[in-house]
């Protein structure tokens, strides 16, 4: 039990926060109407337990119904077989997978079990002491907001301790000499929008963004950072993806900033909207766009005639072609990171890239 709760852990722990907006809908359910069994069937129905259902004289196993619903929930899961979908499902599945057979690997050599050997090992490492305890409570600062380090003591050694556990598993795959081999899909999206860097540049970060996601804010200096130390070789593509069943003003907003873009100033649009992401009514749109010195009866003509609408549903159908549901989302030469993520990993793949890779 403790391994499986470390391995659903880690991927809590390394997934990254994004906005989501999904539709929840399931499969219909098609009702069987079947035929009386005789007695001599029911009979067989009673101690077989093989089989759950019947029609007319055709019986249903549960082997067939087990893969029935592994076929439907993949397809579900990855929205019809889409690559990119069925990547990140796999991808989950593999590391969970893989930690297990580590753990119980190293468990059977021991001659123990995975829990115990664990507990075991957690148990070595000693008490989490009360040093700890204050200097993680330190570590959050605001975050605790006016809870005392007495108040948050038994939680902070409760999580100390699990994340020992984890830190345990960590050692174990390390030691293992593990290495994970799927490749993820490529992602193909067209470098279409408001742009910033070279347009020859060797690396290409398409963004797909919420103007009132506040994922997407949190992403804003991390990408300053990128366009700052790579001013030769990155590109930067703004793509709308406003989700519009939590975010009711996303899209007004982000036609409103193509009309910007119109008169060449969507980028001092964008930095003012993302700074009033709670203000985005119409009226906050024209006073932004005044502010901006902007040709506001131009702009408001352009806004009255919708025609930023069809770059706005285009943007959208684009993220949805590729399985991009949630924001912020970039895809850097073709390979997809989700949520905000921290500078280091766009290094990575950037640096890649450069290199050829």
């Amino acid at each position: 039990m403790v391994i499986r709760l470390i391995a659903m852990s880690a991927l809590v722990v390394a997934s990254v926060l994004g906005c989501q907006a999904g539709d929840g809908n399931g499969p219909a359910v098609a009702p069987v109407e079947t035929a009386a069994a005789t007695a001599t069937e029911q009979a067989t129905m009673s101690t077989d337990s093989s089989v759950v259902a019947r029609i007319g004289d055709t019986a249903v196993t549960l082997e067939e119904l087990d893969s029935w619903i592994k076929d439907d929930l993949f397809d579900r899961e990855t929205s019809g077989g889409n690559s990119l979908n069925a990547y990140k499902l796999r991808n989950e599945a593999m590391r969970r997978m893989i930690t297990m057979k580590v753990v119980e690997g190293e468990a059977a050599r021991r001659n123990t079990t995975s829990d115990a050997m664990i507990m075991g090992e957690v148990a070595a490492r000693g008490e989490v002491s009360d040093a700890e305890v204050e200097e993680f409570y330190n570590e959050q600062g605001d975050k605790v907001g006016d809870q005392t380090l007495e108040d948050l003591t038994p939680r902070i050694r409760d999580y100390l301790k699990q994340l020992r556990s984890q830190q345990v598993v960590e050692k174990m795959m390390d030691d293992a000499n593990v290495v994970f081999l799927l490749e993820q899909p490529v992602v193909e999206v067209a470098a279409i929008g408001p742009s910033k860097g070279p347009a020859d540049a060797r690396v290409t970060i398409v963004e797909f963004s919420d103007f009132e996601c506040p994922f997407c804010s949190r992403a804003l200096p991390v990408l300053k950072m990128i366009v700052d130390r790579y001013p030769d070789d990155v590109r930067l593509v703004y793509r709308h993806l406003p989700l519009e069943r939590i975010h009711m003003r996303a899209r007004p907003a982000a036609e409103a900033s193509l009309c910007a873009d119109e008169q060449g100033k969507f980028w001092a649009y964008h930095d003012v909207l993302f700074a009033n992401a709670k203000a985005l009514s119409d009226e906050d749109l024209k006073q932004y766009a005044q502010d901006l010195d902007l040709d506001v009866a131009a702009w408001s003509q352009c806004r009255e005639e919708g025609t930023t609408s069809v770059r706005v549903d285009a943007d959208i159908e684009a993220a949805q072609a590729v399985g991009i549901t949630g924001t912020p989302a970039f895809v850097v030469n073709g390979v997809l990171l989700s949520g905000s993520r921290p500078f280091q990993e766009f290094v990575e793949v950037i640096e890649a890239a450069l290199a050829g890779g």
